[in-house]
């Protein structure tokens, strides 16, 4: 099997869109996922995605605001704060519990969350997509006025194809999130309340309460892993056929790919499995598929892995396993996951 050591908030460090020949407009550092060592005449290319740290500059009001989710509606007024973010963190377990039932005096109801930012003009030929790694309890989601989204999970992560609804270049954009986190919340298709809230070991304390993130790739792009809202699968790495005396495995990739491009390609995956030490152990690649634009497409290559490392407690070794499109022999999209294998 595969075990991930790191979350992407490891990843972000202090490389921007330079990989994409654009500005920093944040103030934030950006990271392309195919991060250093890439690049090289024998190394992984590097990668035209690049994915935001957006957790930073978020204003908050924890109460109902009318019209809050419009543009030019003023907050700046209003607290700011990062995410990961609950609003229940100033009223939670102030005082000694006594009885069953856990703590009872949270605040349960609508709270509002803002973000004001640019993009460059450059990002008119990529997709762009947010992601929420969580939001408790639910989250209707706004972009420059308009509803993208509706949260109602209260765990797993959400994904919003966002690239239509974006102003590009001097305009500025306004995500804003309204918070519903009352015990009653029912979900609007079902009408059914959310199961698992107890204030005695899962109170349902209000929020962004997990990162959020910003990823843009190319039109023939490896879909993230975010089914929920995006229904798409990302990629996945298995290892099989272990021989641990010669220290071989069989390594296998499934990449979803999503051709956005307008026209039909031909997109081939080859996969390049990099040590530690920044060298090649492994590259194979899979057959081309052709894709008319519009398909998804899982696409498979499987290659020999020699002298392999096993991870272990006493040796948690890890790999930089990088999935790379190409299109005519250009290189269109670049994925990297770390993972070991045993």
């Amino acid at each position: 099997m595969s075990l991930r050591r790191v979350t992407r908030r490891e990843f972000i460090e202090n490389s921007t869109f330079i990989a994409l020949g654009l500005p920093i407009v944040f103030g934030r550092p950006y990271t392309s996922l195919a991060a250093a060592p890439a690049g090289g005449p024998d190394l992984p290319p590097k990668s035209p995605r690049a994915t935001l740290n957006f957790n930073s500059d978020w204003k908050f009001l924890r109460e109902d605001a009318q019209g809050a989710e419009v543009s030019d509606f003023n907050d700046s007024k209003w607290t700011t704060v990062a995410t990961p973010h609950s609003f229940n963190d100033v009223d939670s377990f102030r005082a000694v519990i006594q009885h069953g039932g856990g703590d009872r005096g949270t605040y349960k109801g609508l709270s509002w969350y803002r973000k004001h930012f640019s993009l460059p003009a450059e990002l008119a030929h990529q997709k762009v997509f947010l992601e929420f790694e969580g939001i408790r309890q639910a989250g209707d989601i706004y972009l420059n006025g308009k509803q993208i989204g509706l949260y109602e999970n209260g765990i797993n992560a959400y994904g919003i194809d966002i690239t239509d609804a974006l102003h590009l270049g001097s305009q500025e954009n306004v995500l804003a999130v309204k918070v519903d986190n009352t015990t009653s919340y029912q979900e609007r298709a079902t009408k059914t309340t959310y199961e698992w809230n107890a204030n005695d070991f899962n109170p349902d304390h209000g929020g962004i309460n997990r990162h959020v993130w910003l990823h843009v790739t190319g039109k023939i792009h490896q879909t993230l892993p975010l089914y929920y809202g995006l229904e798409s699968q990302g990629v996945y790495v298995h290892a099989s056929n272990f021989d641990i005396a010669k220290k071989t495995t069989d390594v296998t990739v499934d990449a979803e790919v999503h051709n956005t491009s307008g026209d039909r390609a031909t997109v081939g995956l080859s996969v390049a499995i990099v040590d530690h030490s920044g060298r090649i152990r492994a590259q194979f690649k899979g057959d081309p598929v052709d894709m008319v634009d519009g398909k998804k497409s899982v696409q498979t290559a499987t290659g020999n892995l020699q002298e392999t490392r096993f991870w272990s407690t006493e040796d948690p070794y890890l790999y930089d396993v990088y999935t790379i499109l190409k299109v005519d022999g250009k290189v269109v999209d670049v994925n990297r996951l770390e993972t070991g294998f045993r």
